[in-house]
């Protein structure tokens, strides 16, 4: 009990430095790359990230990867608070970081652009993970991926894809699969450690997460891909992510933003964020954001506290990824302003 009341308040106290509403004000006013890694340099939280990095080897990759790298540390930090009893639980971060791996490779392979998976991982990452980071780096094709996820769950996951060539990879079939790999995974930790309404609070945020994942999935199926109802379905619907038939219908109906709070989400959400109609994923995601910082600031259980603490560093990390890629691109000011949570 000792330790999860730490990790509570661990966890509120790295919250209570993150970056505030005016220093994103004050970022987003930045021209560029250098400006933004200065004022992260001079901010208490991020201070320790920038230790030892010189400003001559700043740019907006090495800006992005340090920023990953230190949110990964801190979630460490929350981690050796967690009770020996329940500590596969509190890996469900290693896990969602093992995806991210394997569909960047993916990605990679579409592209055609190499990916440095290594370089781009958060320090100590492969003492928490079974995936050999240096076999998958040098992967080019699903089939030389199989291979190097020798020994790993995600070996059989792929394995019924190793003669898919990188011009027939569709990769919203890749993302179900790793979606429902996290579900079944939380599903069963949660399931396995923690009983009564802790069990059943958790498997909320869960449900919640999937939830606002699958009215965003529609939206951009339907409205920038053309993609019928079955292949939607099959994407949607599977053991750890069951859809009532009049939900899934009411998301297949979706043709508006405004539709999403009129015949889908109702009066669920819409007292928790501002709905854009040009960012769906941004209400989404704002809700999460919300609903997690919540959840920290009044829970007094540690499971639920860290899961939400999961959600807000994602967001945290969101934000700057969006502010750096944007004053490298030369997107304007508002329209930065329109994508970030705060």
């Amino acid at each position: 009990m000792l330790m999860e009341n730490a990790l509570v308040t661990k966890a509120r106290s790295i919250y209570g430095k993150l970056l505030k509403d005016e220093d994103f004000n004050q970022l987003i006013k930045k021209r560029t790359v250098g400006e933004v890694a200065a004022y992260l340099r001079a901010h208490p939280f991020y201070f320790e990230a920038f230790s030892g990095v010189s400003d001559q080897n700043i740019n907006r990759k090495r800006l992005e990867e340090i920023i990953r790298k230190y949110h990964f540390t801190q979630t460490l930090k929350l981690i050796k608070f967690a009770a020996n009893k329940n500590k596969p639980f509190y890996e469900i971060n290693v896990i969602e970081k093992e995806h991210q791996i394997i569909m960047s490779m993916l990605k990679s392979y579409i592209s055609d652009d190499k990916y440095d998976v290594i370089n781009d991982l958060p320090i100590f990452f492969d003492r928490y993970s079974k995936l050999d980071l240096y076999e998958i780096s040098k992967t080019k094709n699903i089939k030389e991926l199989v291979v190097a996820l020798k020994g790993t769950v995600y070996e059989k996951i792929m394995n019924p894809y190793v003669n898919v060539t990188n011009d027939q990879i569709h990769f919203n079939q890749f993302e179900m699969l790793l979606e429902q790999r996290y579900n079944e995974y939380v599903s069963i930790q949660i399931k396995k450690f923690f009983k009564g309404k802790v069990e059943k609070d958790l498997l909320n945020i869960l449900n919640t997460r999937t939830e606002l994942n699958n009215v965003v999935k529609v939206y951009r199926l339907k409205k920038f891909y053309h993609t019928s109802d079955d292949e939607i379905k099959s994407i949607l619907v599977n053991k750890y992510n069951p859809i009532k038939e009049s939900k899934l219908n009411a998301l297949l109906n979706v043709e508006t933003p405004e539709d999403l709070l009129k015949n889908v989400l109702k009066n669920r959400y819409e007292n928790l964020a501002s709905v854009d109609k040009n960012y769906i994923e941004n209400y989404m995601d704002s809700i999460s954001y919300q609903l997690a910082k919540k959840t920290l600031l009044y829970s007094q259980k540690a499971p639920l506290v860290y899961m939400s603490y999961l959600t807000i560093s994602d967001v945290e990390i969101d934000n700057l990824i969006h502010i750096i890629e944007g004053i490298r691109y030369g997107v304007p000011e508002s329209e930065i302003r329109e994508i970030i949570i705060i």
